[in-house]
């Protein structure tokens, strides 16, 4: 039996031991190396293997329930259904002191197929994304031949969301134990080169912190879990002081509010904690080495916030400035409230213009996946990316005095003084009401097609138009094969303009 005595001693017990527990799902993430060794004659080639996986982690609920004077613990596992899915698993390589390079990646978007670097030779790579994370693994293998020189490690790195794009992204890792001796098939002095150095130490930076508050919240959850049984324990004592003791019952009660108040501001903290790393990762899976543009060379009209940005990828500007009709009335137009460069409409000394600003990748340098299968269309630069069909589109611009100039880097077509025939490439494999995942890290621009935005996940659509007063007389617009909505003899052109909803 406990005394009245017992209370004063047990009272700051109960205030130190309770706290709150905060659960979430979890996942298995393996990386392995072969060889794990390697001989200490660099010269000597080495062919390497990297394997990783990744799963969907079974939660365990543990009870303890006391008989007498000894506790037994008892462990019940319970059916559990998949809560998160896998967007995105690649594997890297960091040579020495410098930034994480990906080799290879694939994603839900084409699970089954893997993307290599493209200047990194003698690779070949495996994998496939899982529909079901906790059912079955996914995984991605690389084999490297013929490596030999430099310092290097790997890491197999993951991204996943809980109940669709509407919660906030997951960054997993797991990097090889051991450094290793590796090749001269591939210089990661190549990557430095491309002026994004300091970008690269901000991200690795991000990565560490990010590291060391996952691992101590880790570290809290399996204490948290301790406490939970602690508890239930102090649970069971105060009943019984209850029974026993019942002269002290106000003192019981008033305990059991301040801890209550306790549980309430300790749960409080803990979940502004976690809100402030899911922020911090989320940022992270929409930067921009986390998410980028599909391969490929091609053309976006040009937003008012500038041309996208991705590291190691160097968008060029250019823009049409087109000498519209100037003799009889004009009637050029843009939709109100656009997000276009300004100025798009212009008039000197009795001449009117429209501009037509572009962003131009005119290299396929990215590692980026292929454009998702959709309804609509960009501009052709070189040749179409896969997909896409290719069209046209041709203003007849004035013909007296023409003066219709180019400035800048432009997407493939004819550009004369009074003569403006710009390239499109268009695809129409998909309903333009599914979902597809496009960089959310800054607005653009692309092309409306047969009559509809195409979705794009995280992001707010709203169509938008220009409207060209082109050549009065003897009027030579037209359209031709696939190509933007739009209408010729004084030309009407249809965008969808892309902001984080």
């Amino acid at each position: 039996m406990l005394n009245p005595s017992s209370l004063a001693v047990l009272g700051p017990l109960l205030l130190g031991l309770l706290l709150t527990i905060s659960v979430e799902a979890s996942v298995n993430m393996k990386i392995s190396l072969t060889p794990s060794t390697f001989s200490s004659d660099v010269s000597t080639p080495v062919n390497v293997s990297v394997h990783c996986t990744i799963k969907e982690a079974q939660q365990q609920q543990r009870r303890r329930r006391r008989q007498q004077y000894s506790y037994d613990r008892y462990y019940f596992y319970t059916p559990q259904q998949s809560t998160m899915f896998l967007s995105r698993l690649r594997i890297l390589a960091q040579a020495q002191d410098s930034a994480w390079q990906p080799l290879a990646q694939t994603t839900n978007m084409d699970p089954n197929r893997v993307y290599l670097d493209p200047v990194v030779q003698h690779m070949q790579a495996t994998g496939s994304i899982s529909s079901d994370m906790l059912s079955s693994a996914s995984t991605i293998s690389l084999q490297w031949s013929g490596l030999t020189s430099y310092a290097v490690r790997f890491r197999c790195d993951a991204i996943t969301f809980s109940n669709g794009y509407q919660s906030s992204g997951q960054y997993h890792f797991r990097d090889t134990s051991m450094r290793t001796d590796a090749l001269n098939s591939f210089s990661f002095a190549q990557i430095s080169a491309l002026n994004k150095d300091a970008l690269l130490k901000d991200i690795s930076a991000l990565q560490t912190k990010s590291e060391e508050i996952k691992l101590n919240i880790t570290q809290q959850f399996e204490q948290e879990i301790e406490r939970a049984e602690i508890e239930e324990l102090l649970s069971r004592i105060k009943t019984r002081l209850a029974e026993t003791v019942s002269s002290h019952a106000a003192k019981i009660d008033t305990t059991a509010r301040r801890l209550s108040d306790r549980l309430i501001e300790a749960s409080e903290n803990q979940a502004r904690e976690i809100h402030r790393v899911e922020s911090m990762l989320n940022t992270a899976v929409e930067g921009s080495l986390l998410m980028l543009w599909p391969q490929g060379s091609y053309g976006l009209p040009k937003p008012a916030n500038g041309c996208p940005f991705t590291t190691g990828l160097l968008w060029q500007a250019g823009e049409r400035r087109q000498h519209t009709e100037s003799i009889d009335r004009n009637k050029d137009a843009v939709s109100p409230g656009n997000h276009l460069e300004q100025p798009v409409l212009y008039r000197v000394k009795e001449k009117n213009f429209v501009y037509q600003r572009f962003c131009v990748k005119p290299r396929d340098s990215s590692v980026g996946a292929d454009w998702p299968k959709g309804s609509y269309c960009i501009n052709k630069y070189e040749e179409c990316p896969h997909g896409f069909k290719e069209g046209e589109i041709q203003w007849d611009d004035e013909d007296t005095h023409p003066n219709s100039t180019s400035r800048g880097e432009l997407p493939g077509g004819i550009f004369k003084p009074s003569l403006t025939n710009i390239y499109y490439c268009c695809r129409e494999d998909g309903s333009p009401f599914n979902l597809v995942d496009l960089p959310r890290f800054q607005p653009f621009y692309l092309y409306r097609y047969r009559g509809h935005c195409q979705q794009v996940a995280g992001m707010k659509a709203s169509e938008e138009f220009i409207h060209f007063d082109t050549e009065n007389s003897g009027n030579a617009d037209h359209i031709k094969h696939f190509h933007p909505d739009a209408k010729t003899n004084n030309l009407v052109l249809h965008l969808c303009y892309y902001e984080k909803s």
